[in-house]
């Protein structure tokens, strides 16, 4: 399982979810598919930690 998170500002900042605060947090079963879902919200790049 997959979700999408955020770092707003510097690089070590907090990791926030991509989410709606009126929804669940949000989850995929394949990178492939947070990436179409990244380019359908106009995210244009990002990076995967583990």
């Amino acid at each position: 399982m997959w979700t999408l998170s955020m770092r707003l500002g510097s690089p070590s900042a907090q990791l926030v979810p991509g989410r709606s605060r009126h929804e669940p947090l949000r989850t995929w079963a394949s990178l492939t598919a947070v990436g179409r879902f990244a380019e359908t919200v106009d995210i244009s790049e990002f990076s995967v930690e583990l």
